[in-house]
């Protein structure tokens, strides 16, 4: 029998969620061969730090020059095809827009500027928003279970979900991970030596030894097109959909992934236009401990299962079910597997 986690009645998820809020991921594509790529460091982490989970980060790594264990992860989490795509590094996408930005510049040719796009982005009101939890599937702490909660707040659409699983403070000693920097010779450059996110480059070496890197996808479900049957083809404004999906820690590409630093990233995309309309992330927790929910303590529990055409279940169905709760709402609910 498959069993339903509850996170938000449906009563409360309009206010609960702070209504309709708009997430915007920025997929940057970088490598670590690529000199000019510590400007998209220095971009995605001074973003990161001003909108804080407004901004999810993807830093795609793709094999400039030489394939290295990250631009392998980027290639096995989905991104190949993506990837393919892009002309030259650094480069990012916000929301998969058609346009393919500098993660730094933004649409200028110097500057702090990608704030401006990043606003623009912001300043659009979502179809729906999103919760989600991750936890621990196995005692190995070797895969992962994502469970997302859609709401959405307008009827009609073509949308799919999309699950990447990132990985923090990634580092090596090896030669392969040291990051070619152009800046390290620039502090004669006005423009960069009073930029305050540039400048400490100018005196790092021309290869850095010691990055850690972020943000960096190490697997992924549906990353280019969305996962087919993850929602329903017929969306009704008020309804709430759940989907999950398991993800692994690929330490068979990368041993020294570091399991208390994973995040899990859902997409929300919009199969008309190819763009993701909303998106959420939250932590993996630690190892061997309990999995993190957006729920509280006193949530109400499942008293009922019924068909769409309105049949009583004894269990819940593939396809979508509608769960009676016992505080007397009622949610609709998509399982895929």
């Amino acid at each position: 029998m498959r069993r339903i986690s509850i996170l938000l009645p449906l009563t409360l998820l309009s206010l609960a969620i702070n209504a309709q809020t708009k997430r915007v991921v920025e997929e940057e594509f970088t490598g670590t061969h690529c000199g000019w790529c510590v400007r998209g460091i220095a971009g995605i982490e001074a973003s990161k730090q001003k909108y804080g989970d407004r901004l999810i980060i993807i830093a795609v790594h793709g094999s400039v020059y030489d394939a290295t264990p990250m631009s392998e992860l980027s290639e096995k989490a989905g991104y190949e095809e993506i990837l393919s795509s892009i002309r030259g590094f650094p480069a990012c996408k916000l929301d998969r827009q058609t346009d393919t930005l500098d993660p730094y510049y933004g649409r200028a040719s110097s500057g702090y500027h990608i704030t401006e796009e990043i606003d623009a982005q912001l300043s659009k009101t979502p179809p729906a928003d999103l919760t989600a939890t991750a936890s621990w599937k196995d005692a190995d702490c070797t895969e992962i279970e994502v469970k997302t909660n859609v709401n959405f707040y307008q009827s009609g659409g073509d949308y799919r979900l999309a699950y990447v699983l990132t990985a923090d403070s990634l580092k090596d000693k090896s030669s392969s991970w040291y990051q070619l920097n152009f800046y390290y010779d620039m502090d004669n450059d006005p423009d960069v030596r009073n930029d305050p996110n540039l400048a400490p480059y100018t005196k790092e070496s021309k290869y850095i030894k010691n990055m850690s890197y972020n943000h960096v996808p190490i697997d992924g479900k549906g990353v280019n097109k969305g996962l087919e049957g993850s929602l329903p083809e017929t969306i009704t404004a008020g309804s709430s959909y759940e989907h999950r999906v398991s993800m692994r820690v690929r330490t068979d590409i990368l041993p020294n992934i570091r399991k208390e630093y994973l995040h899990a990233i859902v997409l929300l995309l919009n199969k008309q236009t190819n763009q993701i309309d909303n998106a959420i992330e939250v932590d993996v927790p630690p190892p061997h401990t309990a999995s993190i929910t957006t729920a509280q303590n006193s949530l109400p529990t499942v008293t009922a299962y019924y068909s769409v055409d309105g049949r009583r279940l004894t269990h819940p169905q593939q396809g979508l079910n509608i769960l009676r709760l016992s505080d007397g709402s009622t949610r609709k609910v998509m399982i895929t597997e």
